[in-house]
């Protein structure tokens, strides 16, 4: 639950509370994992990282689906500094998809 996240800032948890508060308090909610700016200081990005990992543990219906963005420029995925190639972006999708559908064949089974 919202309120019981350990953070020390509680904006943290607005996106998520923001979007079931709108759509409803089950929504399942989905995180892809951000990844960085190449050719920048990682620093910031490692903590956006960390509390989406947080976020994910913490709160029910809450998944990180997706944590490879960080390996995108090792892997030749950037379009420019900060944008992810389409092969990138396929990725993220099928993997992203494959989750999902595992997660509702979970849910539809029990």
């Amino acid at each position: 639950d919202l309120h019981s996240f350990p953070t020390r800032r509680s904006s943290d948890l607005e996106p998520v509370g923001r979007f079931r508060k709108a759509l409803g308090e089950t929504l399942p909610f989905y995180i892809i994992q951000t990844g960085f700016y190449k050719n920048h200081d990682r620093n910031g990005f490692n903590e956006v990282r960390k509390v989406q990992q947080l976020v994910a543990e913490h709160l029910s219906n809450t998944f990180l689906v997706y944590k490879n963005t960080a390996e995108f420029e090792k892997l030749g995925w950037m379009k420019d500094e900060i944008h992810y190639s389409q092969q990138g972006l396929n990725d993220i999708g099928e993997k992203m998809a494959s989750f999902i559908a595992s997660i509702e064949k979970t849910n539809t089974n029990n």
